[in-house]
This record gives structure tokens, sequence and C-alpha cells, in this order.
């Protein structure tokens, strides 16, 4: 039997869950499987969710139908050259468009572009990433603290070297020295977005429930940002203060 763990997104933590960060995309991928994989063993290499099921089917010997996303990492657990063989990946892609908490639908459309070296992000609105409401409310009569770290509006690009900053805190995307990896970048990720057709490239996104957008953030008049109030739902805890305007 081969056993595998996994998990969806990072953290619901500011910075993290709901975001395009390494924070955010970053999981867990656990494989046992004795018969062919050996234990012990960890890779750095770049995979993607999408890359199970291919990878599921090879090990069952199944042949991978074309056209499937995501491409088989079989070679690299079963070999035993470590990964000889192993197509590696040159690049992951990763979307965020809508997020739900509290009574809140919030739409930050985000597409992003993950290479060994480099983050690209292309924000599709300038409102702040949201914020997992149950983290934000302990924050009590603080909240101006994640206002001021939190709700800068969203550039249109960003673009972080992550050998110098692995923590995605220095947007490069404005620098003249990082023209021509930004350039490469947005365009391979809009290559991507029309051949998978991201319904992005129509323009907004409707709310699969059809429910309107009422974001976290609210937009003032001088184009910062500041939090909405709103009743936080119940967490693990227990209830959660209602955070006042």
């Amino acid at each position: 039997t081969l056993v595998v763990f996994t998990t969806e997104h990072g953290p619901a933590i500011a910075r993290a869950k709901h975001t395009l960060y390494d924070a955010g995309l970053r999981t867990a991928l656990l494989l046992r499987y004795p018969r062919w994989i050996a234990a012990g063993r960890s890779y750095g290499e770049l995979l993607s969710n999408v890359d199970l099921l291919p990878t599921l089917l090879d090990l069952a010997g199944v042949d991978v139908p074309n056209g499937l996303q995501g491409r088989s990492f079989a070679n690299l657990l079963t070999d035993s050259e470590h990964g000889e063989g192993h197509a590696e990946r040159t690049a992951v892609f990763a979307e965020h468009s809508w997020g739900r908490r509290a009574g809140l639908y919030h739409y930050t459309p985000s597409r992003a572009i993950r290479t060994a070296r480099y983050k690209y992000i292309a924000n599709f609105t300038d409102t702040p990433p949201y914020i997992d409401t149950d983290w934000l409310a302990r924050f009590g009569p603080q909240r101006q603290l994640p206002a001021a770290r939190y709700g800068n509006p969203a550039p249109a690009a960003e673009l972080y070297d992550l050998k110098a900053d692995p923590n995605e805190l220095n947007n490069v995307a404005a620098q003249p020295t990082y023209a021509t990896i930004r350039n490469e970048l947005h365009q391979q990720l809009m290559a991507f977005l029309e051949a998978t057709k991201d319904p992005i490239l129509m323009g907004p996104i409707p709310h699969p429930e059809g429910l309107p957008n009422v974001p976290l953030w609210e937009k003032q008049v001088d184009g910062s940002f500041q939090l909405r109030a709103y009743h936080a739902a119940e967490s693990n805890e227990g209830p959660i203060e209602e955070i006042d305007p």
C-alpha cells in the first residue's frame, strides 16, 4: 500500500493562507511505499500537487493520459541514484481568487510563477491580501497594527529573489537589475494562463456561488485601506469578540 500525506495550503496566519507567498504555498508531502521507495530520503525539487495523480498512475503501472496536468515524479522516488532520470520542474504555478471567513467574501485575484530562485506574482486588483479573521481578532484594540503592516495597496507585480530574500519581504519588481527576469517570468506566467484558459484573462471572476464581494479591507478616498468591521466566526478555541469599527 502506498501512503500519501499532504496538505492543501500553509497556515492560517498573515502572509500565508490566502496568499501566494511561500508560507501559503509550501505544503507537506510524505510518501511511504517500502516496496519501491527507500526510507529516510528528503528532496528539494519543485513539485506541485497536480503532479500527484500522474505519479500515482505511474507507480501503479497505468498509462498517464495525454493532456493531464502535472508530471510524474515516480523516478525521483524509486531510482537508486536518488532521482536519476527524473525530469525536474523548472517552475510551478499558483493562483488565488476568493477567500471566505466570518461572512466576508474577499476577492483578491493573484497568479504566480515560482522557480528555484525567483517568485513572480501578478495581482489583478490593488486590494491587500486577506488575513484570517480568527488571527486578526486577537489583536483586539491593536487592529491598527495589522492595518499598518498589511494594509498597503497590492502592487501590480511582485518579484522576489528567494536566494537573497527567502521571506519575500523585498519586492524587486521595479529594480532595473531585475527587469530581464521579471519580463521572462511575466511572459511564462501569461503563457500558462492562456494555455489553461484561466478566466482571469476575461475580467473579474464572479463568486462561485454568486455572492457579492465584501472585502476585509475597505479602500479609502486617499487610496489607503482600512479594516472593515465584522463579527468573527467561532474558532476551535470558542467565540471570538467582534472587532468594532
